[in-house]
C-alpha cells in the first residue's frame, strides 16, 4: 500500500523491474478502476499495489480476499496515526485473520518516541530494524 496513485505506480514498476515479479502476477488497484474491474483484478492476480482507501472500500464490499492476505507492505508508514486508512485496513484485516505479516517502511518514522510507538501499535509491529546508508 502507498498513500498516493503515483507512489503505487512507482512501486509496481520497481517490483517488476528490480525484483522480477512477473507482470502477469501484479495488480494495480486505484480509484481510477471501477469496483467491477477491481473485483476481476482481486480474483486474477496475487500481488497487489494499491492505496489504503481501495483496500478499505473493497474489504467493506467483500471483494478483497482478506483471508488470503499473508503480507501487507506499507510505504510511508509514519502516516499510520489516528484514524488514517492504514490503521483502518490493519484493524479490518484482523477481523478476518490474525496471522498476516506487516512490513512497514518509512524514511521519517516520527519526531518523538510516542509518535513512533503509536505507529508500531497501529500497524501491529513487534520488531523494528533501522537501516542507513552505512548499513549496506
Amino acid at each position: 500500500m502507498a498513500p498516493t496513485k503515483p507512489l503505487v505506480a512507482q512501486q509496481i514498476r520497481a517490483c517488476h523491474d528490480i525484483v522480477g515479479i512477473p507482470q502477469t502476477d501484479l495488480g494495480e488497484l486505484t480509484g481510477t478502476l471501477s469496483p467491477a474491474r477491481r473485483d476481476k483484478v482481486w480474483r486474477s492476480k496475487r500481488v497487489f499495489f494499491l492505496t489504503p482507501q481501495i483496500v478499505q472500500n473493497d474489504l467493506g464490499r467483500g471483494s478483497c480476499p482478506a483471508t488470503d492476505v499473508v503480507l501487507v507492505v506499507i510505504d510511508e508508514a509514519h502516516k499510520a496515526t489516528g484514524n488514517h486508512a492504514y490503521c483502518q485496513v490493519i484493524k479490518e484485516l484482523q477481523n478476518y485473520k490474525s496471522n498476516f505479516r506487516v512490513l512497514a517502511l518509512s524514511a521519517t518514522p516520527g519526531d518523538n518516541l510516542n509518535t513512533v510507538q503509536n505507529v508500531l501499535t497501529n500497524l501491529l509491529i513487534s520488531h523494528v530494524e533501522i537501516r542507513s546508508e552505512e548499513s549496506i
